[in-house]
Parts: C-alpha cells; structure tokens; sequence
C-alpha cells in the first residue's frame, strides 16, 4: 500500500501556511483555514479512501501496531 495520505495531506497544508512568516495566533489561525480551503481535494479524498484498511488492518492484530505492514 502507498504511504499514509494523511501525511500527505499535513505536508501540503504545512508548507503552504509557513510560506511566509506568520505575525501572530490569529494570523496563524486564518492561513490554516484558507490553505485547508485551497487544498486539492483528489489529495484529500485519498487521504480519506485508505482509512477503511488501515482501520480493518488495526481490528486484525487487536488494536497493536501497523505501520509495518505498510512499508
């Protein structure tokens, strides 16, 4: 399976909202939403397409770690 979406996700919005420096909490506040607002939503649907078999894959081996079996 590919990486995790949601990182790609976290990366993307990340790098847009530090693209220039942030003058404060509200300022901080603003850009995440308006670069969440912008985010390409293919990104996002992919994100949300591999929760099912990461959840499936968790109930499987009882709740324990995952992240091996996706490398």
């Amino acid at each position: 399976m590919c990486e995790f979406r949601a990182n790609a996700v976290w990366g993307a919005l990340q790098q847009d909202v530090y693209r220039v420096p942030i003058v404060g909490l509200e300022d901080l506040k603003d850009r995440v939403r308006t670069c969440w607002a912008s985010l390409d939503q293919q990104l996002i649907n992919k994100a949300i397409d591999q929760w099912r078999p990461r959840l499936k894959t968790v109930v499987k081996v009882h709740g324990g770690h995952i992240e091996q079996l996706f490398t």
